[in-house]
């Protein structure tokens, strides 16, 4: 019998934009070594194999990892969402900005947490994730929900509209942070809050091309990404401890005039 393909036992792309697997602490999500083989060899060779102990509790493994991604994703994105909702103060009638929304789930739930009197827009550079982002915003009638045409160099969002932008897992993919994070300064209202969401630089995972040499690998360094911010005008709010998935978060503020 053919072993399911590590994507079917996984959530999307290890870099996961928007995506978490399930993957035990300390394994590596670009290889299949984290997952035990649902179906090892010769496990329906003969019954004396079937039912061996070792052999059954591993396709009892497998079935659990295959059933559990999505659900296990679906907990990440709102545990990290409350967070991000106390951290950055979300209340009833907030705008917010969620920068590389990916699958739209993070938005969503900010949506839900600003209500009708409140508004997030949710920016992508991909045409085919831009228009699945309307298509969800759509289907869920979420009219307080705008989808933005993003770009490397630009937000492309009305000047000082937000209350709080976040984005997670994204900014070590700018190719140019010089340009992208002045507009992410001048998108803000004074004394708006920004949040990122990233991770240090990981070994097994592809290259992210256009991306300045200093980031040591895909991922980026925390002191790199508080200088780069830090250089553009914001000052360091806090630093959250023990944020999920070995990334690391950081808040900043944009300072009153």
């Amino acid at each position: 019998m053919e072993a399911p393909r590590a994507e079917e036992a996984a959530a999307l792309s290890p870099d996961g934009w928007h995506i978490r697997p399930c993957f035990r602490k300390g394994s590596d999500p670009s290889s299949d070594s984290h997952l035990p083989d649902p179906f090892p060899a010769g496990i329906m060779g003969g019954v004396g194999s079937f039912l061996n102990p070792k052999r059954i509790l591993q396709l009892g493994l497998g079935i659990l990892i295959l059933a559990r991604p999505t659900c296990c994703a679906e907990d990440t994105y709102e545990a990290e969402a409350n967070r991000l909702a106390t951290l950055l103060n979300w209340q009833t009638g907030s705008v917010v900005a969620d920068i590389g929304a990916g699958e739209g789930q993070m938005a969503l739930l900010a949506s839900s947490r600003v209500g009708a009197a409140g508004h997030v827009y949710a920016t992508e550079v991909d045409p085919k994730k831009l228009a699945a982002l309307g298509k969800l915003a759509r289907e869920k009638m979420r009219v307080n929900l705008t989808v933005v045409q993003g770009a490397q160099d630009t937000t492309n969002l009305p000047r000082e509209c937000c209350d709080s932008i976040f984005m997670r897992r994204v900014y070590h993919h700018f190719t140019d942070p010089a340009k992208i994070d002045p507009s992410l300064f001048q998108s803000l209202k004074p004394s708006g809050l920004l949040a990122v969401i990233d991770f240090p630089p990981r070994s097994g995972l592809p290259e992210v091309v256009g991306v300045p040499e200093n980031r040591g690998g895909h991922g980026i360094p925390k002191n790199i990404l508080i200088n780069e911010l830090t250089s553009a005008g914001f000052v360091v709010e806090s630093v959250p401890k023990d944020w999920p998935s070995e990334d690391y978060c950081v808040i900043f503020r944009k300072p009153a005039p």
